[in-house]
């Protein structure tokens, strides 16, 4: 059943990167919500770059991420930091960030490329990571602005799912939950992205 799914995921994926020009770059797709307990919505370029996207834009800046949100300490094995430094080379990032804490039980599950786009898959959430703003893929339903220590962020919905979109130094990062992940815990996870040594 997850092979089907990630067949179909894949091949959503590849049929809409034929349609991409060369600079574009796209965010999670948001039709597919994930189950429970699997990784968010796989990479579906289709969006374009820079500019505004369509849809409501949020007025006031959103909160911080509320104090009691609990989250873990993650360690990576070497062989994954190879694997992420390696794809985030291909994928032409100069820097590369990976979270330092997560929610209780998630961990790294697998890293792709695509359209220059480097998808880390956690088993709780989706983070995508690109050397050109990634936007939507859809008309966004909603934006609301975050501030983070990390830097300037913004919520944004598409078909129903919600997706963090922050740019680091010179890095676009996206970070779509799951369903069981709050926009809270999501953003304290965006909160400990730190660059790989």
């Amino acid at each position: 059943m997850k092979t089907w799914k990630w067949t179909i995921a894949m091949l959503a994926a590849v049929s809409l990167l034929t349609a991409c020009t060369k600079n574009q770059t796209a965010a999670p797709s948001p039709q597919t919500p994930p189950a429970q307990g699997q990784t968010g919505g796989a990479a579906a370029p289709g969006g374009t770059t820079g500019g505004t996207t369509g849809g409501a834009a949020g007025g006031a800046p959103g909160k911080a991420p509320a104090a009691n949100v609990k989250l873990v300490p993650v360690t990576y094995a070497d062989a994954e930091k190879q694997m992420v430094t390696s794809t985030a080379k291909t994928a032409g990032l100069k820097t590369v960030y990976l979270p330092q804490q997560l929610t209780s039980g998630d961990k790294l599950n697998q890293v792709g490329l695509s359209g220059g786009v480097m998808t880390l898959e956690f088993l709780k959430l989706s983070m995508q990571e690109s050397a050109k703003e990634i936007v939507p893929a859809g008309k966004a339903e909603s934006e609301t602005p975050v501030k983070l220590s990390v830097g300037d962020g913004k919520w944004v919905t598409v078909g129903g799912q919600s997706t963090l979109y922050v740019k680091t130094a010179d890095t676009y990062v996206a970070i779509t939950p799951s369903k069981n992940v709050s926009k809270d815990e999501t953003q304290a996870v965006a909160e400990t992205l730190k660059p790989v040594q």
